[in-house]
């Protein structure tokens, strides 16, 4: 399978991916970038891209649950460290419960299919915009639906992220 739609354009692998299950936890129709690459220039889309893309669409529902999880589990740790006032906190970073709280709190922007692989596939990252840091986002980098690291958006997109992983 091709990825649709892709297109190089200055150097960058570019298409649009719709994941149905994660328009369904967010409850609107979105449309998501994606980037062939991260920070590092791919020349030509190889056998690994497209395996990659093959199991973004076949695992979404797994890798959209592993992610927020995750972030579930150090959501209260990143509470602390944001260091919101009690005034700001309900309305940039409130307490959740559980992974469906996400849904009104953060978005999924772009996915990176990182041209470092392991065990025949590409590392994937994920980037969100998010109510508690408009600036940095939240980003996440995983390895088939291990979450290898969590944080600001750059972390979806770094190469160094997953080769230190390997």
């Amino acid at each position: 399978m091709m990825i649709p739609g892709i297109e190089q354009t200055n150097g960058i692998w570019r298409s649009k991916i719709i994941l149905s299950s994660w328009n369904d936890f967010f409850g609107k129709n979105l449309i998501i970038e994606l980037n062939i690459g991260g920070d590092k220039t791919v020349n030509s889309l190889e056998t690994i891209h497209k395996e990659a893309y093959e199991y973004i669409l076949n695992h979404q529902s797994e890798l959209l649950e592993n992610i927020l999880l995750s972030l579930l589990s150090e959501y209260s740790n990143m509470q602390d460290e944001y260091g919101y006032d009690d005034d700001e906190i309900d309305k940039y970073m409130p307490s959740v419960n559980s992974i469906n709280d996400f849904s009104k709190l953060m978005l999924p922007k772009r996915i990176y299919i990182l041209d470092i692989e392991k065990d025949n596939l590409s590392y994937i990252g994920f980037s969100f915009s998010c109510s508690w840091d408009d600036e940095h986002g939240y980003g996440v980098m995983m390895h088939k639906n291990r979450v290898v690291k969590m944080g600001g958006e750059e972390i979806a997109f770094l190469s160094w992220v997953a080769e230190e992983d390997i």
